[in-house]
């Protein structure tokens, strides 16, 4: 399809959804992003189960408390071995349990869907790659937690968290120069043409950011992506050579500008304050309810460590109970995105006509439920995005 052919084919989209709401006439790959989207939540709940269900089997069978008296004796007691082998042992265990369902969604249903282009040899390497990784995050951040035991007792949740916000905020930072690159090339983007676009449109915003890359997200998937990632002196555009390939310079100017509305309006910023005040609490919540199982909580290492499968189950239920309240913030912010892009791009048009290119690519589900938005959406679904594009459009 060239891209005459889907430029006319996002005009008569965005106008059948100003007039009806039929989506399956609308948009022909609907049926199968459903079944997509469906089969996604199903494995992943059906994961989180799981795990779930075996970390309360080996919390309350005392298979857990066993394995610390052990590790214990096996090491004289010196809790740093104890606390490390123990972390070990477990990070090791959930990642195996974690295997299947990993394969699942991010090898079978991607290859299934026909997103995916890597071989089982590749996927094998990036989650070997990702299981150092994990190990070497989980460690950080569980070592952080128990030394706040150890240094505040009853008080822990508060230093706990705010040193996860901070630790958040250096991964952010790292995320550009250390993490993308283990997966994927970046590669400086040669067309002048679109640098020029890009650089104006970045002073535009008054934003500054350190270069303009192109991720090789084809090695993996046929999906498009763009982002403004890093904090401080690591921010730069990055944008998939699939996008790249396929998109004019003005679509690519107007998901950049998308991305720059996020920045321009603080919303990072705000961001960090609301997910301060949600690990909070989330940290208070947990605290009760662990004292509640495990009276001598935090206080005591063995009884602590050994609760910790609770710890986490107890934190995916909070999780999924307070996910709500962070995903309408962050589709707030999306949509706040979208007005400024349309504000900033040279070509408004442009946007409503991407986000159409991108649903189509990524095949997406453009009116979901009501109850799947609230519970797995970060931005608004794409016909409503659409729609509020082209009405700005109109209006401005």
């Amino acid at each position: 399809m060239n891209v005459s052919d889907t430029v006319m084919k996002a005009e008569l989209l965005v106008h059948n959804l100003l007039k009806n709401d039929n989506m399956d006439v609308c948009c022909p790959w609907e049926k199968e992003a459903r079944a997509y989207t469906i089969e996604n939540i199903y494995w992943s709940f059906i994961s989180e189960l799981v795990k779930a269900m075996v970390l309360l089997v080996f919390y309350f069978s005392a298979y857990s408390m066993n394995f610390v008296e052990y590790i214990s004796q096996l090491f004289n007691g010196n809790i740093y071995l104890v606390f490390f082998f123990y972390f070990l042992i477990t990070y090791l265990g959930e990642r195996i349990l974690d295997f299947y369902f990993n394969m699942k969604l991010s090898y079978l249903i991607e290859h299934k869907y026909g997103f995916s282009v890597e071989t089982m040899g590749a996927w094998l390497k990036d989650q070997a790659k990702g299981l150092g990784v994990g190990f070497i995050i989980g460690l950080i951040v569980i070592a952080f937690l128990f030394k706040s035991f150890d240094l505040f007792g009853n008080w822990w949740w508060f230093p706990a968290s705010m040193g996860m916000i901070v630790f958040a905020v250096i991964l952010a930072n790292l995320f550009p120069i250390v993490l993308i690159p283990l997966f994927f090339k970046l590669t400086p983007i040669e067309d002048e043409e679109l640098k020029e676009l890009l650089t104006n449109l970045n002073r535009k915003a008054g934003i500054k950011v350190k270069g303009f890359h192109s991720i090789n997200l084809s090695s993996k998937t046929i999906k498009q992506n763009a982002m403004l990632a890093g904090l401080f002196n690591t921010k730069r555009v990055i944008i998939s050579d699939t996008l790249l390939n396929e998109s004019s310079r003005n679509e690519i100017e107007a998901v950049i500008a998308h991305e720059l509305g996020h920045h321009k309006a603080k919303h990072m910023i705000k961001k960090i304050f609301f997910s301060s005040l949600h690990i909070l609490l989330l940290f208070v919540l947990i605290d009760y309810f662990m004292k509640f199982f495990i009276p001598e909580f935090p206080n005591d290492f063995k009884k602590t460590l050994a609760g910790f499968p609770l710890f986490i189950v107890i934190s995916m239920i909070l999780g999924v109970i307070l996910k709500p309240v962070s995903l309408y913030i962050s589709r707030f912010y999306e949509s706040k995105a979208d007005e400024l892009a349309l504000e900033l791009c040279s070509d408004p048009s442009s946007l409503s006509l991407v986000l159409y290119k991108l649903a189509e690519k990524n095949k997406e589900w453009l009116s979901p439920p009501s109850w799947i938005v609230w519970f797995m959406y970060g931005h608004p679904p794409m016909k409503d995005r659409l729609k509020n594009c082209r009405n700005k459009e109109r209006n401005a």
